[in-house]
This record gives C-alpha cells, sequence and structure tokens, in this order.
C-alpha cells in the first residue's frame, strides 16, 4: 500500500504543459507613452491584445516555442510566485500598473515598489513577444 501512495505522489508531480495559464496585462497609466497591452498564456498558446503605444495592435494568437514554454513554467515554479504579496503600490496614481495572475494569484505592482525576481518573471513574460510587436 506504501509503493502505491508513493506512486501517486510521484506521478502527480509531473506538470502537463498544456495546463499552465498565465495573464499578463501591463497598462500605461497617465503617462500617455508607456505600452499597454495584454497576454494571456495557455499552454504554448500566447492571446496577445496591444490596446495602446504597441507596434501591433489588436488581437492576434502565435504559438511559443517548446523552450520558451519550459522556460517561462520553470521560471515561475521556481520563483514561488504565490510568495508575493497581491500588491506592490505607490501613492502615485499615474504611474504604470502591471498585472500577472498565475494559479489564481494575482499580483498587481507599479516598478518602484515591485521586487526584483517579481520584475524579472515579467520581463521574460514580455521577452515571449515577438520583436516586431514590441
Amino acid at each position: 500500500m506504501t509503493y502505491f501512495s508513493l506512486l501517486c505522489s510521484c506521478l502527480s508531480l509531473k506538470t502537463n504543459s498544456s495546463d499552465f495559464q498565465i495573464s499578463y496585462v501591463k497598462s500605461r497609466g497617465r503617462q500617455l507613452k508607456k505600452p499597454h497591452f495584454k497576454i494571456e498564456i495557455k499552454g504554448n498558446s500566447v492571446y496577445y491584445t496591444g490596446i495602446a503605444n504597441m507596434s501591433v495592435l489588436g488581437k492576434t494568437n502565435f504559438k511559443l516555442s517548446k523552450s520558451e514554454l519550459k522556460k517561462i513554467t520553470t521560471s515561475f515554479k521556481q520563483g514561488e510566485f504565490s510568495q508575493f504579496k497581491k500588491k506592490y503600490i505607490t501613492k502615485y496614481r499615474d504611474m504604470a500598473l502591471t498585472i500577472i495572475t498565475y494559479k489564481n494569484h494575482e499580483v498587481r505592482y507599479q516598478d518602484v515598489e515591485a521586487p526584483k525576481k517579481l520584475k524579472d518573471l515579467a520581463l521574460l513574460l514580455e521577452s515571449c513577444l515577438p520583436n516586431d510587436y514590441k
């Protein structure tokens, strides 16, 4: 019986990459030249919406390579995303706001207040955009 429960535990550690989901929104605040877009990653599919100040506006989608998906999934799993506070907001209302949602944990932040690890995860998500989207 112990062998069976150990086997089940090992199998549950393997995560299917198609189950991986992230939502990432970067809004410009009052600084009108800042980018404003939304990325949703579901498995290896990226659903992009360019809202303002981006090279590509409107909705489109594309696929991540296996290496890109692995890098993102590994970073989020090792980054202990759920340990971040829900908000890192300054008293200044005109700064850009970034929202990342992963495994039902949403974090809202402004660059000035956010920890470096959180900003690095956001940069990783932005790096999955093709160069002509930036």
